[in-house]
């Protein structure tokens, strides 16, 4: 686990994220919303065993899209801000809800809430331009 990887990032970050998307559980899609898990293992925590931040952006911009995409409009996304609150541990399982929070005719506005059972994790806020 420790150390720093040899491989140029460009070409270890896509099969690093590809496997990442593939262990997230769709458990829920609804008009607007969406409710995914992700059991997180060693190798999504860094060194310091905290939970490497790009899971918690790919879990909450995966949530997010998917909560948009019930809408069938067609976006391009502005501005995905993410709030780390607390720390995770390998093995815990985290649950992503995705919410559409704006549906408006030109902007879109969602939100990501990431949590552990007994407590929140992260929060996300996607803003997305209506394209069509």
């Amino acid at each position: 686990m420790g150390g720093v990887s040899s491989k140029p990032a460009g070409t270890r970050q896509p099969e690093f994220y590809k496997k990442l998307l593939e262990k997230i559980e769709i458990v829920d899609v609804a008009f607007g919303r969406s409710r995914l898990r992700f059991r997180v293992l060693p190798q999504h925590l860094t060194d310091r065993g905290t939970l490497r931040k790009s899971v918690c952006i790919a879990l909450a911009d995966r949530a997010i899209g998917i909560a948009v995409g019930t809408t069938g409009k067609k976006v391009k996304l502005l501005n995905l801000q993410v709030g780390y609150l607390r720390m995770v541990e390998a093995g815990q399982v985290l649950e992503c809800r995705g919410l559409i929070i704006y549906n408006g005719e030109r902007i879109l506005v969602s939100q990501a809430c990431l949590a552990v059972p007994n407590y929140q994790v992260a929060t996300a806020v996607g803003i997305y331009y209506v394209t069509d």
